[in-house]
């Protein structure tokens, strides 16, 4: 994957909208961010740990990756990405390293949500952990008892790429209540990569 994002897909909000394959004119209207711990190179014994997010504000308290609306005033969709990672999540991270990571469009609203991956350091897991009190539940995930819980956004879980979307814990169990429908653009482009 490259970090390099093409300019007719993802512009600056101020700069105009992207156009779809069929030359209409297309809006991002919200941003996702897939963090992870480990990278995402299939083929591995051991492959990556996702962190997810608990959205309080929706129905049955699905868990989700952090992920937000583009706000007028953001200047970019990395913008958007990194206030979205600090409103959910408590942590800064750095725009240079977000790489695109699925784009999906929605030809009814004429709008398209764009999913980063972002690969979170030493001193960024480090702070990660340091959010709460993190409790393993078995198979890998790990559940985290914030230290500070907000209206929308509850606790947080790191989560090994297969427990995802075959243990039925999380995505499967919360699909049909979340508001994207990016998930299986998700596990598909995971799929395509050999990671579950």
């Amino acid at each position: 994957m490259s970090n390099q994002i093409e300019s007719e897909h993802f512009p600056y909000v101020r700069e105009g909208w992207p156009k779809s394959e069929r030359g209409e004119v297309f809006r991002i209207s919200s941003v996702g961010i897939l963090a992870h711990i480990g990278e995402l190179v299939g083929g591995k014994r051991i492959g990556p740990t996702f962190l997810l997010v608990e959205k309080k504000d929706e129905e049955g308290h699905p868990w989700s990756i952090a992920s937000g609306h583009v706000d007028p005033s953001d200047r970019s969709v990395f913008e958007t990405a990194k206030r979205e990672f600090q409103e959910e999540v408590g942590l800064q991270i750095e725009t240079s390293k977000l790489e695109t990571f699925l784009v999906c469009e929605n030809p009814q609203k004429k709008t398209k949500q764009v999913i980063f991956s972002y690969e979170l350091n030493e001193r960024e897991y480090d702070a990660l952990m340091s959010l709460g009190k993190w409790i393993s539940t078995g198979g890998g995930i790990e559940i985290c008892e914030r230290n500070e819980e907000g209206e929308e956004i509850g606790r947080l879980a790191l989560v090994p790429a297969m427990s995802m979307f075959y243990r039925g814990h999380f995505i499967t169990a919360s699909v049909a209540r979340f508001r994207w429908d990016f998930w299986k653009g998700i596990k598909d482009k995971l799929e395509g990569l050999r990671i579950v």
